[in-house]
């Protein structure tokens, strides 16, 4: 099978957008499926078609209409048998619409909360967990100077929402945003893929001669969460503190 993914953002250093969709494709291309992406930096041993990098966009329609083009054209040179996409936020309306327009099956996998939340954290203001988007809650959550902007915001990714559910299969990086996304339509072929990791690389890390022994000694019969990723605002993990 032949397999078009897109990503239009792909950050090399860091991420784990890019880290869990290349250890999804470098799976598919070890069980012998042909892959070719789209996005603005190449996978490593994988055919790229790059997008072009615009330096402004002032509407969100315009990136939708480019993508659209831009995929349609891949799918009908490379001959495409189905579109993966891990991007929903920035390229996930555009490439459902090309794979539509074709007939060719589009399999979206949500990384994120980008499909429920503008702002991509599920997290108020005040540090709060939101329950999902909804425009009182959106419009409270913004602030003031921003207003116009997050109001259009939900206006367009609310619609994009109800077009993405209509894709032919649905990958859910956890059981959490899985229940979150059914109850907003998305119940089309549904399964939950949790974000790879390699334990022996992790728990390895960057710890200096004598530190396992004395990491061992302090965690000794106690409640430990391990959390994988890069501590910034979103993660949400001083909400883990709290406990």
């Amino acid at each position: 099978m032949k397999i078009l993914a897109v990503v239009y953002e792909n950050k090399r250093k860091g991420g784990g957008l890019r880290s869990y969709t290349e250890a999804v494709l470098l799976a598919l291309k070890a069980r012998g499926h042909e892959i070719v992406t789209a996005s603005k930096e190449e996978f490593p041993s994988i055919k790229n078609y790059r997008f072009k990098t615009f330096l402004f966009m002032p509407v969100i329609e315009l990136r939708e209409l480019y993508v659209y083009r831009f995929i349609r054209k891949i799918i009908k040179k490379e001959r495409i048998d189905l579109v993966y996409c891990p991007d929903y936020k920035m390229s996930g309306p555009g490439a459902l619409r090309a794979a539509r327009s074709l007939k060719v099956p589009l399999v979206e996998h949500y990384h994120d909360n980008w499909a429920i939340c503008i702002k991509g954290d599920l997290l108020y203001k005040n540090r709060e967990v939101c329950p999902g988007m909804k425009f009182s809650r959106c419009i409270n959550c913004a602030y003031p100077e921003r207003f116009p902007w997050e109001a259009y915001k939900y206006r367009y990714f609310s619609a994009a929402l109800k077009r993405i559910a209509k894709a032919d299969a649905s990958l859910m990086v956890s059981q959490s945003l899985a229940n979150r996304l059914t109850e907003k339509g998305v119940n089309k072929n549904v399964t939950v893929v949790y974000s790879p990791f390699d334990k022996e690389e992790v728990m390895k890390g960057k710890l200096k001669e004598g530190d396992h022994q004395r990491l061992e000694k302090f965690i000794n019969d106690k409640f430990v969460i391990l959390f994988v990723g890069r501590l910034i605002y979103h993660r949400g993990v001083d909400l883990i503190l709290r406990l």
